[in-house]
C-alpha cells in the first residue's frame, strides 16, 4: 500500500463515524426491519469523487442526505481509493457506498443526489466531460427491489454489476442483498466479477443468461 492510500484510509478509518454526524446506525438491522415495517424504502447510493479533497466531498454528500427530510443514512460503508475508468486520463477517485432509508420516491431521491452534487460545485450538461474527473457524483444503485426504467433514472443501476468499485464497498455492508434483475446476491456479483484489474469486464455468461441477453 502507497503512504498516499494509508493515509486516506487513516483519515476514513477515523473520522467517517463523528464526520457523518451520527449517520452511520450501530443497529442497521432493526433500522432495515423498521423501514420495511412503516413502509420507508431501503435505498443504496454509491458516492464518489476524484477533485479536491475527496474524502470530504463524499462527507460532505452524505452530510447533505442525511439531513434531507425524509432521508436517514443507515450505514456508510468504508470508502476506498480506485483507479479511473474510461479513457479521460485523470487522478484516482475514492468511492464508497451508503445504505439509506427513505420516504422519498425513486425519482425524489434521484433529484435530491443532483441538488447535492450540485451545492458541491458538479456541474452537468454540455460543459462536463463524459467519463471525466468529478468534484462529486452520486448514483442511486438499488431501490428497494424496483426495477425502473424512466428517462434519467435506471434502477438498478445498469452499470453496477460491472463496477468493482461499486460491488465491493456495497458487498461490504450488503453482500446478501439481491439484485432485483439477475437475482444474484452482492457478494455473487462481486466474485463473478473478479478483481480490481477487471473493471471493465463483460458479465459472466450466467449473468446475460439471467438477464435474458443472448448468450
Amino acid at each position: 500500500m502507497t503512504d498516499r492510500a494509508a493515509n486516506v484510509d487513516s483519515a476514513v478509518d477515523s473520522s467517517v463515524d463523528s464526520a457523518v454526524d451520527s449517520a452511520v446506525d450501530s443497529s442497521v438491522d432493526s433500522a432495515v426491519d423498521s423501514a420495511v415495517d412503516s413502509g420507508e424504502t431501503v435505498a443504496f447510493i454509491a458516492c464518489g469523487s476524484n477533485l479536491g479533497d475527496r474524502v470530504d466531498a463524499c462527507l460532505r454528500a452524505l452530510r447533505e442526505l442525511n439531513a434531507t427530510p425524509g432521508i436517514t443514512v443507515a450505514r456508510v460503508s468504508r470508502l476506498i481509493e480506485t483507479a479511473p475508468v474510461g479513457p479521460v486520463p485523470q487522478g484516482p477517485f475514492i468511492n464508497g457506498v451508503a445504505r439509506l432509508v427513505t420516504t422519498l420516491s425513486a425519482g425524489a431521491l434521484l433529484a435530491r443526489c443532483l441538488e447535492v452534487e450540485k451545492t458541491l460545485g458538479r456541474v452537468r450538461g454540455d460543459e462536463e466531460v463524459r467519463w471525466g474527473p468529478r468534484a462529486i457524483d452520486l448514483d442511486v444503485l438499488l431501490f428497494g427491489d424496483a426495477v425502473i426504467h424512466q428517462p434519467g433514472l435506471e434502477v438498478p443501476h445498469p452499470q453496477m454489476h460491472l463496477r468493482h468499485f461499486v460491488l465491493a464497498p456495497l458487498a461490504e455492508i450488503a453482500p446478501d442483498t439481491r439484485h432485483p434483475v439477475f437475482g444474484y446476491s452482492v457478494a455473487r456479483l462481486l466474485a463473478e466479477l473478479g478483481g480490481p484489474a477487471d473493471y471493465g469486464a463483460r458479465p459472466s455468461r450466467g449473468l446475460e443468461r439471467a438477464a435474458g441477453s443472448t448468450p
